[in-house]
């Protein structure tokens, strides 16, 4: 992913920013739907232990997980890798 800066110009988003952006937009999704982590994990059909190292930034999510995240919180999963200021708005859910 990248983003635009005041010039114009696009710059790349580091593996570590974009730990930080999904991360940020899972657990605020899993909020908004009114879901802890631990629900989360059995409605996305993942191992507590993947999401729980990936959120906190000890692991890479693999794109299995990243899909999986998605469709139980009912987005599109680029808007698990899209920051709200890129979009100029939060992320989306459907409650379950």
């Amino acid at each position: 992913m990248s983003s635009a800066d005041k010039s114009g110009q696009h710059r790349q988003a580091t593996p570590k920013a974009l730990r930080v952006i999904v991360a940020t937009n899972v657990r605020g999704l899993a909020r908004a739907s009114g879901w802890s982590l631990a629900q989360l994990v059995d409605f996305a059909q993942v191992t507590r232990s993947a999401l729980f190292r990936a959120l906190s930034g000890d692991a890479a999510m693999t794109i299995d997980t990243l899909a999986k995240l998605a469709a139980a919180l009912g987005v599109e999963p680029a808007q698990l890798v899209t920051s709200g200021e890129e979009t100029g708005r939060q992320p989306r859910s459907r409650r379950r």
